[in-house]
């Protein structure tokens, strides 16, 4: 979510226009129908034809893979600053994407081992160690990551998103705990908040943290003052929201074999299917 590379696609939509009256005639008027294929050009029309609801729509995107790199088995989270691929994958890793159909690793810090997710802010990156805490590293030399400081936090550190000077750290078993790193050679332990369920991710979108808290959902925290977080909404999802990614006005929460529940958020107090 955040943090993975992907793809630009174009999609040209050809169709022909299939068009009858409904209502009272109105000069000049028509309305479009997409209920029958009788008048479909088939070979040339790459759009979703949907007979059933009567619309024309984008068919459903087929991702490409540009370029791969074998990492530690298993999972691999990254976000991308730049030219570079910061990746959290049992260690952390920083490729070279220059060429993204040929990427290349320039460094591996092994000390952060059960490395599981990062944030890069300025020269440093801050990364989630699951039991560990929080490592901060030095990445002004991308081919040469150095270790500056690690945080110890209450719980599992799984995920961390950045806003200012805090990092947002989403701890299994703990909640929500900020990190004041005004100075990020000596950051400071600001809050945890308590979440109902198990904070596996987080992300920030204004005002407000969204955290996908596995059986509870996703938990929407007001952090207008990051030294007084306060729960403010909630959204029940139909299975366990492991993972949450926001675009816009909208928060997508993977939940396993259940797939992807999207949420409008536009008002965070009363985020909706």
């Amino acid at each position: 979510m955040e943090r993975h590379a992907g793809g630009l696609g174009v999609v040209i939509l050809a169709a022909a226009v299939v068009c009858s009256l409904s209502g009272p005639a109105v000069a000049g008027s028509y309305t479009e129908t997409f209920t029958t294929k009788d008048f479909c050009d088939e070979v040339n029309t790459t759009a979703l034809w949907d007979e059933t609801s009567g619309e024309l729509r984008l068919p459903p995107y087929q991702p490409e893979i540009a370029g791969s790199y074998l990492t530690w088995p298993g999972f691999t989270h990254s976000v991308i600053d730049g030219d570079y691929a910061y990746a959290c994958c049992g260690t952390f890793c920083v490729f070279d994407i220059t060429d993204p159909a040929d990427p290349v690793l320039l460094a591996e810090y092994l000390g952060s081992s059960n490395a599981l997710a990062s944030a890069v802010a300025g020269d440093y990156a801050y990364v989630a160690v699951y039991t560990l805490g929080l490592d901060v590293i030095d990445v002004s030399d991308p081919t040469s990551p150095t270790f500056v400081i690690n945080v110890p936090l209450s719980g599992e550190a799984r995920d961390v998103a950045m806003a200012g000077n805090y990092a947002y750290i989403a701890s299994d078993f703990a909640g929500l705990t900020i990190v004041d790193i005004s100075t990020p050679t000596s950051p400071v332990v600001d809050t945890t908040f308590d979440t109902p369920g198990r904070a596996m991710e987080v992300k920030l979108h204004g005002d407000y943290a969204f955290v996908a808290d596995a059986d509870s959902g996703m938990q929407v925290v007001d952090i207008s003052n990051p030294v007084l977080p306060a729960l403010v909404g909630r959204f029940v999802t139909q299975g366990r929201a492991d993972g949450i990614d926001i675009q816009g006005d909208y928060a997508f929460l993977g939940e396993g074999l259940r797939g992807v529940e999207i949420v409008d958020i536009r008002d965070p107090l009363n985020p909706s299917l």
